[in-house]
């Protein structure tokens, strides 16, 4: 019950912001912070003076929450008048603030109806470090991009590269913006990142977390306990919150003896489907790196998942590969399908229970072998395998 309450309020909230009626930005638009520090709901309207509609702008704001909005300067400098109304089908006044300074300020504090303090209180800005590293970024890369001095971090495509260390981004929506590279973070958005969803597309943000994503496509289960599918033109990310970049698994693989060696790779996508790729073709006494992270993503993974990982080897031998060196497992569950021809490249896909695999190798051209399982490092992202001398 106590859900379904919310969720209707929340439907209210989203309706009333819908109806809002806000005045396209300007060039001179500045963004500033709003802080709710009541315990509701708030609707803050912007006027450029006392009971005037000239400029004015409306937000919703949730009990304790923050939103950053824009203002058009030229219509609000040097001060603006603010009123604070509690949402209903006719709104309640609150209290109002008939002439609050503008310039240089960063924020608002809304305090509601105080005794010592003043409906409405300007914030100064505070000095902070709200930008990344600098790195290099090429056209198509999916990127997370700050918007305003003290914004959130949305998701774009970088379009393309204008020199130095600027970019033109486009957002989901068609925006485009030329920006600094220290505005600019990887979209490492998966599962268990901390983002703000724009709940029904209606303009009010509330916190959760990603539950899933495939794409563009998200699932959010929100603080709430409301849960959405959306997508990512929809979710923001708090500075603090700024996903870092999976660790990126590689396996070092060498061939320490005078002949040739072919090997294929296992890994586990879930507990009863695994997927077998290779040949892997090594010249004698040499070392290939293979990128597992990659292997693993491409087969279905979500970003930043690390996967059970198993090796096989063999020798073109002699008679035909009736007598050849191989490098197999002990476990009778890590056996999986390889094919016999070893100049093209394949994938076999493998389905199992805790006991038995239940797809036997299909055709003449196959065959089982047992695999070796290669662990994941303690320490470091780089897994290692060595063929030697048997």
């Amino acid at each position: 019950m106590m859900m379904r309450i919310q969720a209707i309020a929340k439907l209210l909230i989203a309706a009333f912001a819908a109806s809002l009626w806000i005045a396209p930005a300007s060039a001179n638009t500045k963004e500033f912070w709003v802080n709710n520090k009541t315990n509701e709901t708030v609707k803050v309207c912007f006027s450029a003076r006392k009971l005037s509609f000239e400029g004015l702008r409306c937000w919703i704001i949730g009990k304790g929450s923050s939103r950053v909005v824009p203002l058009d300067q030229q219509d609000f400098e040097p001060s603006v008048a603010v009123s604070v109304f509690r949402p209903a089908l006719f709104d309640k006044l609150i209290c109002r603030e008939n002439r609050v300074i503008i310039t240089g300020v960063a924020g608002f504090h809304i305090n509601g109806k105080s005794s010592n303090k003043s409906c409405v209180d300007a914030a100064y800005p505070k000095q902070r470090d709200d930008r990344v590293d600098v790195r290099s970024w090429k056209k198509d890369d999916q990127v997370l991009v700050k918007i305003g001095r003290v914004g959130y971090w949305h998701p774009a495509t970088i379009e393309s590269v204008k020199g130095g260390s600027s970019y033109k981004v486009r957002f989901a929506k068609g925006d485009r913006y030329d920006v600094d590279a220290s505005v600019i973070s990887g979209d490492y958005i998966r599962a268990g990142t901390r983002i703000s969803g724009n709940w029904l597309g209606k303009g009010v943000w509330y916190p959760g977390v990603i539950a899933s994503r495939d794409g563009d496509n998200v699932k959010i289960n929100y603080d709430d306990g409301d849960k959405e599918t959306t997508t990512l033109s929809k979710i923001r990310v708090a500075f603090g919150d700024l996903p870092k970049e999976p660790a990126k698994y590689t396996m070092r693989v060498c061939n320490n003896i005078d002949e040739r060696v072919f090997f294929a790779i296992s890994f586990a996508l879930s507990s009863d489907n695994v997927r077998t790729e290779g040949w892997w073709n090594m010249n004698p006494n040499s070392c290939i790196t293979v990128d597992m992270s990659k292997r693993w993503k491409l087969a279905g993974l979500p970003e930043g998942q690390s996967a059970a990982t198993y090796i096989y080897g063999e020798t073109v031998g002699i008679f035909g590969g009736a007598i050849k060196k191989t490098w197999e497992g002990e476990d009778a569950m890590a056996a999986f399908c390889v094919n016999k021809n070893k100049r093209f490249y394949f994938k076999n896909q493998h389905y199992r229970t805790n006991t038995t695999v239940l797809a036997a190798c299909k055709g003449p051209a196959k065959e089982r072998v047992r695999m070796s399982d290669v662990r994941l490092p303690r320490n470091g992202t780089q897994m290692r395998f060595n063929f030697d001398g048997r």
